[in-house]
C-alpha cells in the first residue's frame, strides 16, 4: 500500500500517452512507489472538463476527495486520472457519481468514465492498471452519445446492431418535404429517428458530425434553390459547420438541427401566396414517385382541393394530374435509357401500379411506347470504340 508521507511522482504532461501506462507499470515493478506492491484490486476513472485547464480541473478533482481517502490523481493524454486501489466497485462508482454533481455545482460540465476493476499480482506487474485505464479511456469516445451520464462504464455502452445504412441524400429529401409542408411533428420524429439511428450504428463521433453537416448543407441546398429568400434564415456553409462541431453531444446537436428546422419551417407559412405555391409544386417534384392526389396534397399543406386545383394550374399552366404525368413520365424516359430495368419496375419506381395505365400514359406524353422509345435511345448511343 501507500507509504506514508511519499510523494507522488509525475512525468511531464507532454509524455507520450502510452507511455503514463507504462509509468505505472514501472513504479509497481520497481515496488518503492505510492502504488501497490502486493495483489490487490485497482480501478481507474477518468474525467474530461470542457473548457477548463487541466491543472484546474486536477485541482478541483483533489479539492473534492478527503485527504484521508484520496485515490491517486494525475494527468493523462489530455484527461485528469483517478487510480482507486482496493476499493469496492460500488463505492468508486459512487464517489465518481458525487464527483459529477460537485463539478456541476462549480459549473464545470465534465464527462467521467470508469474502468473495470482489475486485480494486480506479483506474476504480471501493471496489468491491472494497464486494463482498467484503457477501458476508461475507450469509453472517453462514446460519451459524445449519452449525454446526461454522471459516469459512464462498459454496461452503459450499447451494444452496436446491424443496421441499414441511410443514404443522406435521400434522407435530405425527405427532410426538405417535411420543412415545406409546415409539419413539425413529422420534422422532431425524423430527428429522433436519426439519432436512434446513429446510436446503433457503430460510428464515429466525427462520423456522425460530417453526416449530419451533409444533411443539412444539402437540405439548405433544395430549400434555397426553390426559396431564395429563406437564404440567409437557413446560414451559410460555415455557420452550419460551426453548430455542428461546437456542441459537445449527439443531442444536442440533433436539437440544434431541429430547431433550425422548425424555424424554417414557421418562416414559410409567412411566405407570399406564389412562394407558397412553389413549395407545393417542390413537394410534388420530390415525391412524384409516392401515392399523390390533389386531395391529400391539398390536407397537407392546408389547402381547399378545389381552391389548390385553380391555383396550382394559374401557377404551373398545367392541372396536378398533368403535371405529376408528366414529372413520372420525365422519369420514365431516364430510367428507360439509363438503367436496365423491365417496364413494370420502371411503372412501380415512378408511382404507377398499374402497368397498363402507365403504357397509356407513357404513349399520351411520349407520343410511343416504352420499348419503342428505349430501343430509339439505343439506337442513339454512342458505341465503343
Amino acid at each position: 500500500m501507500k507509504k506514508k508521507g511519499a510523494p507522488m511522482y509525475f512525468p511531464s504532461e507532454n509524455v507520450n500517452s502510452h507511455m503514463w501506462i507504462q509509468f505505472l507499470e514501472l513504479m509497481i515493478k520497481r515496488g518503492d512507489g505510492p502504488f501497490l506492491k502486493k495483489s490487490g484490486y485497482v480501478q481507474s476513472g477518468f474525467v474530461s472538463a470542457e473548457d477548463k485547464p487541466l491543472a484546474d480541473t486536477i485541482q478541483l478533482v483533489q479539492r473534492f476527495f478527503p485527504k484521508h481517502d484520496t485515490p491517486h490523481v494525475f494527468p493523462y493524454n489530455g484527461y485528469v486520472v483517478l487510480i482507486f486501489e482496493n476499493k469496492a466497485e460500488a463505492t468508486a462508482k459512487r464517489l465518481l457519481e458525487n464527483l459529477h454533481d460537485y463539478l456541476r455545482k462549480l459549473h464545470v460540465p465534465a464527462d467521467i468514465t470508469v474502468g473495470t476493476a482489475a486485480m494486480e499480482d506479483n506474476s504480471c506487474p501493471g496489468s491491472g492498471i494497464r486494463k482498467t485505464c484503457r477501458e476508461a479511456e475507450e469509453l472517453m469516445k462514446s460519451t459524445f452519445f449519452h449525454r446526461g451520464k454522471k459516469y459512464l462504464s462498459i454496461d452503459d455502452v450499447q451494444t452496436n446492431r446491424v443496421v441499414p445504412q441511410l443514404n443522406i441524400s435521400d434522407e435530405a429529401k425527405t427532410l426538405v418535404s417535411y420543412i415545406h409542408t409546415l409539419n413539425s411533428q413529422k420534422v422532431n420524429s425524423f430527428f429522433a429517428r436519426l439519432e436512434a439511428y446513429f446510436l446503433c450504428s457503430g460510428k464515429s463521433s466525427l462520423e456522425v458530425r460530417q453526416e449530419c453537416m451533409v444533411l443539412m448543407i444539402e437540405a439548405r441546398t433544395h430549400v434555397v434553390r426553390k426559396i431564395p429568400a429563406l437564404k440567409e434564415e437557413l446560414g451559410t456553409g460555415k455557420k452550419i459547420f460551426d453548430t455542428i462541431m461546437g456542441h459537445r453531444y449527439l443531442a444536442t446537436i440533433i436539437e440544434a438541427m431541429a430547431e433550425v428546422c422548425l424555424r424554417i419551417s414557421e418562416c414559410l407559412s409567412f411566405l407570399s401566396t406564389d412562394a407558397r405555391l412553389q413549395r407545393v409544386v417542390s413537394y410534388v417534384e420530390n415525391n412524384y414517385s409516392e401515392k399523390l392526389n390533389l386531395k391529400g396534397v391539398a390536407e397537407l399543406f392546408y389547402y381547399n382541393c378545389a381552391y389548390l386545383g385553380k391555383s396550382f394550374k394559374k401557377h404551373t399552366g398545367k392541372s396536378f394530374s398533368e403535371y405529376l404525368d408528366m414529372l413520372r413520365i420525365d422519369a420514365a424516359k431516364k430510367m428507360l435509357v439509363d438503367t436496365g430495368m423491365k417496364v413494370y419496375e420502371i411503372s412501380a419506381a415512378i408511382g404507377y401500379t398499374n402497368t397498363d395505365y402507365f403504357h397509356s400514359k407513357f404513349r399520351k406524353y411520349a407520343m410511343e411506347s416504352p420499348l419503342a422509345f428505349r430501343k430509339k435511345g439505343d439506337s442513339l448511343a454512342p458505341t465503343e470504340n
